[in-house]
């Protein structure tokens, strides 16, 4: 099985010792999937954990290793392309078959859900 998790859930890992994020973490230490994982992806990583409010709870020193761990142990891919017309906020453009303009909404359909 492969995933990619999300910077969030590999912050949470990193500065909890307990807790499903952590959890999956420790599968993926225990190779029973393999993490997918982008320079973009690791980028932001290290901007996340980098942040003054974490530092209570990561190491710099500790943060580069999990990220050179990532960096060398997860499949890596290249970053995906840019969308035309994606913004970096959380307002997502929905398209409707009843209107031939998009609606705005303030948060995406659930994973493996539809909107048609």
């Amino acid at each position: 099985m492969r995933a990619v998790l999300d910077p969030n859930v590999l912050v949470s890992a990193a500065i909890s010792p307990a807790g499903p994020p952590r959890q999956i973490l420790t599968a993926w230490i225990d190779e029973r999937f393999e993490l997918i994982a982008s320079p973009a992806l690791l980028d932001e990583l290290a901007e996340v954990l980098a942040r003054p409010k974490f530092q209570r709870f990561i190491t710099a020193a500790v943060a580069t290793e999990l990220i050179d761990g990532l960096a060398t142990d997860a499949v890596t891919v290249a970053d995906p392309p840019e969308l035309p017309g994606v913004t970096p906020d959380r307002t997502t453009i929905t398209w409707s078959r009843s209107r031939a303009s998009p609606a705005r909404t303030t948060s995406s359909p659930a994973i493996g859900t539809s909107s048609a």
